[in-house]
């Protein structure tokens, strides 16, 4: 990752990335979050759970806008921005009344950067409460990202708070990241798990937080082009397949809505594909042969995932006959089976 700066780091700024990270691992959790937005709240972990390590190529700025006011409304913020040189919490508010025009008022109240400058004004535990106030009241959540990160993270780092790993490489990370030994074509399926505690606490920040982590760059995102696996621990007890399961239908219904790109993403050679696609489908019209036609209950999903498959693919820097062989792929896999 080149050469890796450190900020030198007081009580407080702890405190202030502990209630950055907190922020973002909430707005992850809110039903109108975007997956564009979901991959950039990645990025920003990532580089927030780093420091005082700095990360190159990092720039994420995420926050809240609430509007107030009929008869002069009035915009308030709050942002929080991870850089690879800088750390910054910004408020303010930006009034429209239409006889004096408008009127912004923008204030650093937190900085640290390697340049030695320091901001420490305002409240951070007030800051806090305004954060949930303003969710509650509807805030609109926004995520610039701008961020070209080289991963560079051995898998054993990659744990929930139990210590449970929610994915496992089959092979060295430093072979699947741009830099690789091998060509994508030749890289062994990367398995993320997701664990009995994560699907009934309905907890998908684990798993979100590692499949962002796919979409750090276009070559990473390429690099990983079918190439990933999916699937469930903790049930090896259950005679029920896990997409009959009412808890982890439920909770493959929560991440899609975060991250839809299973069709770039999962292989068409690997069992992980279909369970979720088996979650969209009523228990007793899901069908376990390789022979699989998709109900009409399922037509609306797909066209969900074919949107976003599009989506990531032109970000990948897929041309169009690239992103036609991917599409026919999927299609024969939800026809044929895989």
């Amino acid at each position: 990752m080149g050469n890796i700066g450190k900020f030198e780091l007081t009580d407080g700024d702890f405190y202030a990335i502990s209630l950055a990270i907190d922020t973002a691992r909430h707005f992850l959790k809110h039903p109108n979050i975007s997956p564009l937005q979901v991959i950039g709240l990645g990025n920003a972990l990532y580089a927030l759970e780093r420091l005082p390590l700095a990360t190159p190529g990092a720039y994420t700025k995420f926050g809240l806008e609430f509007h107030t006011g009929t008869q002069k409304p009035e915009a308030q913020y709050i942002s929080f921005t991870v850089a690879e040189d800088y750390f910054e919490i910004i408020q303010g508010c930006h009034q429209n009344d239409e006889s004096a025009g408008g009127d912004s008022f923008t204030e650093s109240g937190w900085l640290f950067d390697f340049g030695g400058e320091r901001i420490e004004t305002c409240d951070l535990y007030e800051l806090e409460e305004a954060i949930e106030g303003y969710l509650e009241l509807g805030a609109k959540i926004t995520v610039d990202d701008k961020s070209d990160i080289e991963y560079e993270e051995d898998a054993s780092d990659i744990g929930d708070e139990s210590g449970e790993f929610i994915i496992t490489y089959e092979q060295d990370v430093s072979d699947r990241w741009p830099g690789q030994k091998r060509s994508p074509s030749e890289l062994d399926p990367l398995k993320v798990i997701v664990s009995r505690q994560e699907v009934e606490r309905k907890d998908i920040m684990p798993t979100l937080t590692v499949l962002s982590k796919l979409t750090a760059s276009s070559q990473i995102a390429r690099a990983n082009m079918e190439k990933v696996d999916i699937g469930f621990a903790g049930y090896e007890q259950d005679d029920r397949e896990p997409f009959v399961i009412p808890e982890v239908r439920d909770y493959v219904h929560l991440l899609d809505k975060h991250f839809p790109y299973w069709l770039f993403f999962l292989s068409k050679n690997c069992p992980g594909l279909q369970c979720l696609m088996s979650c969209f489908i009523q228990p007793h019209q899901t069908d376990t042969t390789k022979a699989m036609h998709p109900p009409k209950q399922l037509q609306e999903q797909l066209t969900r995932w074919f949107s976003a498959m599009n989506q990531i693919s032109e970000f990948a820097g897929l041309n169009d006959d690239e992103i036609d062989e991917l599409t026919e792929r999927s299609l024969i896999y939800f026809t044929k089976g895989r």
